[in-house]
């Protein structure tokens, strides 16, 4: 076996001609890379089957041991970059003298193709998706309600048609929403809404749900779509009360009318004619019944005057003392005066009364009272009559108003 060192002014050039020449290498010192070199570099050689990289862009001096099966002169020997297959991962390599390029297989990159390109790194999963890495392919789980290689389809969840009774499905996310029809409800429109839970029917009348409708049977006396209407029976025939001239119909809620005779009377005294003289007598059913009123009942006449009756008239006979057509004016006995001598004359019913001057009296103060009666004169004396009072002519001696003085 022979040894030799090599001196490389290129590392890269020395590792890829030994490379070439890898049947005759079976021994490779690792030892011998310098310390601080990036054993990570250009150049890549087989040892015993591993891959190693070495640096190229620098000078080293490389020390290894290579048995060689033959004589072999390494420095003129030209090597292939190529022959220990650097390029992984399915990628082709392209030698450039001592230097090699790889060109990868579809889903690799780096120098070797030795990284597996992240193809979740776009985040090409949409709506929430999770992305899965392959070999140039990904895979994404989609969220509920989404599909699609990309999870960019929203999964119809209306397909199926799951709205009953003619409901509109409107799709949503892992969802879907029914627009109900009139009379429908529930998340799928298959409840019938019932119209009778209300009570829409009034007065007793049975309700009858239907789609988006009800309806009402009506007891006796209602009618209409909710029996709130109440029959009026009056508006026909009168409701049975007769005629309408002399009898009022009143319609009763839910039951028969009542019937009202009409008081003719009460209305322009029924036609009979003045009120004043004319009585109205009102028939039941029928015309009224018109008569002559008594017009002395009540008595019109005042104080006692006797009543007379006519044909729309009276008339009044006084008593003593009165006048007028209802004998209400007291007549005035003291109209003309007859009260003499001054006297005052008080009025009275039939009669009067006189209050007389000093001096006068009787019933209309026509006597003059005799003050000489009897004789107010003493001692003789003569008296003289005058109005209210006197004089005496004393017989001689005697003096005084009434002669009550002696001599």
């Amino acid at each position: 076996m022979n040894h030799r060192r090599l001196a490389f002014f290129s590392g890269a050039l020395a590792l890829a001609s030994l490379t070439a020449a890898c049947e005759l290498v079976t021994d490779f010192d690792r030892s011998l890379i310098p310390t601080g070199v990036d054993a990570s570099a250009d150049a890549t050689v087989a040892d015993g089957g591993t891959d190693m990289t070495v640096p190229v862009d620098m000078n080293v001096l490389v020390d290894m041991n290579v048995d060689v099966d033959m004589n072999v002169d390494v420095d003129m020997m030209v090597v292939d970059p190529c022959a220990a297959a650097p390029c992984l991962n399915g990628g082709t390599c392209a030698a450039g003298g001592a230097s090699f390029t790889c060109t990868c297989a579809a889903g690799f990159e780096g120098p070797t193709c030795e990284a597996n390109i992240d193809d979740c790194a776009t985040d090409p999963c949409l709506n929430g998706g999770t992305c899965t890495d392959g070999v140039d392919s990904f895979t994404c789980m989609c969220a509920a309600g989404f599909t699609g290689a990309v999870c960019g389809t929203n999964i119809d969840d209306c397909a199926t048609d799951p709205c009953l009774n003619g409901g509109v499905c409107i799709d949503g996310v892992d969802n879907f929403a029914c627009a109900c029809v009139l009379g429908f409800s529930g998340a799928t429109c298959a409840t019938n809404i019932d119209d009778c839970a209300s009570s829409p029917c009034q007065n007793g009348g049975l309700c009858a749900d239907g789609v988006a409708g009800f309806s009402c049977s009506c007891p006796f006396g209602f009618s209409g779509m909710t029996c709130g209407t109440d029959i009026d029976e009056c508006a026909t025939d009168n409701g049975g009360c007769g005629a309408a001239t002399f009898v009022t119909c009143t319609n009763n809620r839910g039951a028969a009318p009542t019937c009202t005779d009409i008081d003719e009377c009460a209305t322009d005294n029924g036609g009979c004619g003045e009120i004043s003289f004319f009585a109205c007598t009102n028939n039941p059913g029928a015309a009224p019944t018109c008569t002559n009123r008594n017009d002395c009942d009540p008595n019109p006449c005042r104080n006692g005057g006797m009543c007379a009756d006519g044909v729309g008239s009276f008339t009044c006979t006084c008593a003593p003392g009165f006048s007028g057509a209802i004998c209400d004016t007291n007549i005035d006995e003291c109209s003309p005066n007859p009260c003499q001598n001054g006297g005052t004359c008080t009025d009275g019913v039939n009669s009067f009364s006189c209050t007389c001057a000093p001096g006068f009296e009787g019933a209309t103060c026509e006597t003059n009272i005799d003050e000489c009666s009897p004789n107010p004169c003493q001692n003789g004396g003569a008296c003289t009559d005058g109005i209210n009072g006197f004089t005496c002519d004393c017989t001689p001696g005697f003096t005084g108003t009434t002669c009550e003085i002696a001599p």
